[in-house]
């Protein structure tokens, strides 16, 4: 196992790397946020639980999910659309 090494002695990220985990990142709380939002549509077609103020939660997950959706950098809409054979269509 290797030692961990001195942040201050080792080198700087790149910007590539640091561009990554933000990437990995803002999935992840898209994904989060996709969990929340599943939630409370499975609540809400509870009827011991208040529909209105679901509704309301449901849709401020809803409204999150757009604003972090938005936030993806143009590189990862690149890969995403390679990963999904979209590249081809596009012009």
């Amino acid at each position: 196992m290797e030692l961990a090494k001195n942040p201050t002695t080792a080198a700087p990220p790149t910007k590539e790397r640091i561009q990554k985990l933000s990437d990995e990142c803002l999935e992840l709380e898209i994904q989060a946020a996709g969990k929340q939002l599943e939630l409370a549509n499975l609540m809400i077609k509870n009827p011991r639980y208040e529909y209105f103020g679901l509704a309301g939660e449901r849709d401020l997950w809803r409204m999150k999910i757009e604003s972090l959706v938005a936030m993806r950098s143009p590189e990862r809409i690149a890969q995403m659309e390679v990963e999904r054979g979209l590249a081809a269509l596009t012009p």
